[in-house]
């Protein structure tokens, strides 16, 4: 009985939602700016019971007001993949938007539009550190394809060193992070890294060199064997840690 109830409830509100999107619809277009906000809000509140605003939303991320453009933004990732082809080209342009928190819900919702969104992902690896963390997380997401823009960030010195490792962190696991091999191998030759961040980098590649590659992966087992042999680095935690990855590399055939 309480099941029966439940569900209940939550066919209802369904309905409700569902009823309230046209109202919302309609104050998007108000020319009283708290009213649009208001309404972007709650569009975003019914999550995918919104898809009949797709395109007002979208023609709200061009709002004049920040604060709508913002919840417009939001209000699309909250629909997600079914909103991608009429929202990417203008949550795209919002990561050149002045205002940082609409650049941040512009990626933020770009992450979740789905395969289709990665091109504008990878631009957005050129805008504010903000943007760029966050695409990097969601090209982490994006698996296998996202791969060879997450090593293009790794091997990217003009990128913050703390960003390199969140790529690094983001590689999938298994087959799918070969293809950022030669990045990490480039790293661990030389990390092109400055700052506090330099030397966790430096093993944080190592250590992803050690789970990706194999004992036929020559480049790989060298710039480790190199670290690992090094007598000036004795009791040196980069010369441990390239022993580990070099230890992983060859008990993998």
């Amino acid at each position: 009985m309480r099941y029966l109830v439940a569900c209940g409830i939550v066919f209802v509100a369904t309905l409700s939602a569902r009823a309230d999107a046209p109202e919302l619809i309609k104050k998007l277009a108000s020319k009283d700016n708290e009213v649009r906000r208001e309404a972007a809000r709650g569009l975003g509140e019914l999550g995918k019971d919104a898809k009949a605003a797709i395109k007002p939303l979208v023609k709200a991320l061009k709002d004049q007001d920040s604060f709508v453009r913002r919840f417009a933004a939001q209000a699309l990732g909250s629909i997600g993949p079914d909103a991608a082809k009429d929202a990417i080209p203008g949550l795209t342009a919002l990561l050149e938007d002045d205002k940082q928190p609409v650049r941040e819900a512009g990626i933020k919702a770009l992450a979740r539009m789905g395969p289709s969104a990665l091109p504008s992902l990878k631009k957005a690896l050129g805008g504010t550190s903000e943007v760029q963390e966050v695409a990097i997380i969601a090209l982490g997401e994006a698996g296998e394809a996202g791969v060879p823009a997450l090593a293009g960030v790794i091997k990217n010195p003009k990128i913050p060193t703390n960003l390199r490792r969140r790529a690094i962190e983001a590689l999938p696991k298994g087959k799918g992070a070969r293809v950022a091999l030669s990045a990490l191998v480039e790293v661990v030759i030389k990390p092109a890294a400055t700052g506090q961040e330099a030397r966790p980098f430096h093993l944080d590649a190592m250590t992803a060199v050690g789970r990706i590659a194999t004992s036929s992966d020559t480049a790989a087992v060298n710039a480790l064997d190199k670290i690992a042999k090094d007598e000036s680095r004795a009791n040196n935690p980069l010369r441990k840690t390239a022993q580990a990855a070099l230890k992983a590399v060859q008990a993998r055939n």
